[in-house]
């Protein structure tokens, strides 16, 4: 294998690519707590204690998902920073 091709091959992926799925299931996430916080106020507008209940642990569901996913990114973005050289 020529020196090139080696070095092409050894090439590191894009940092911000590789954050993209997480990105993209944080905003799912998002777009689902804005619909249960509705689902949740509603339900307690009109008194639906079962609906109010459900909407609550979906909301609590979907948060915990979403602190996990910010996590890693934080994590993964600090080890990003720390690896970059200073200039």
């Amino acid at each position: 294998m020529s020196e090139p091709a080696i070095k092409q091959t050894e090439q590191e992926p894009d940092f911000y690519t590789g954050c993209t799925f997480a990105v993209d299931e944080i905003e799912l996430g998002l777009n689902v707590l804005i619909r249960k916080v509705r689902d949740l106020y509603q339900a307690n507008q009109a008194g639906r204690a079962v609906d109010q209940k459900l909407a609550s642990e979906a909301i609590s569901k979907i948060s915990g998902q979403v602190q996990v996913l910010a996590d890693v990114i934080t994590r993964v973005t600090i080890a990003h920073i720390n690896r970059r050289p200073r200039v």
